[in-house]
């Protein structure tokens, strides 16, 4: 299946500004049409609650420590921390969009 989807052209998976674009096509003759056009969500997998929650295992915090950022030189600190506190602040399911 990788390697399928690794040699479709691009232009079948970007239209414009349609990403996905021969995925939907195919939606929209099997699926239903509330399916087959609903908005993209988030996909939160039961993992984010360990990675996220209260209840976190310490290499998680370590990991993602400024100390750690900084040797790695890999990611923005800043960004980093955000982007912490707005999946903390998230629900633990997205809810679909209709």
């Amino acid at each position: 299946m990788i390697d399928l989807c690794a040699s479709i052209a691009p232009e079948y998976k970007l239209r414009g500004l349609t990403d996905k674009w021969l995925l939907r096509q195919v939606a929209r003759r099997h699926l239903p049409p509330a399916a087959a056009r609903r908005r993209k969500t988030m996909f939160r997998t039961p993992l984010s609650r360990m990675v996220f929650g209260s209840r976190r295992p310490p290499w998680i915090d370590q990991l993602l420590s400024e100390g750690s950022l900084r040797r790695t030189g890999m990611f923005d600190r800043a960004h980093v921390e955000r982007e912490r506190r707005r999946q903390t602040a998230l629900p633990a399911v997205t809810r679909g969009a209709s």
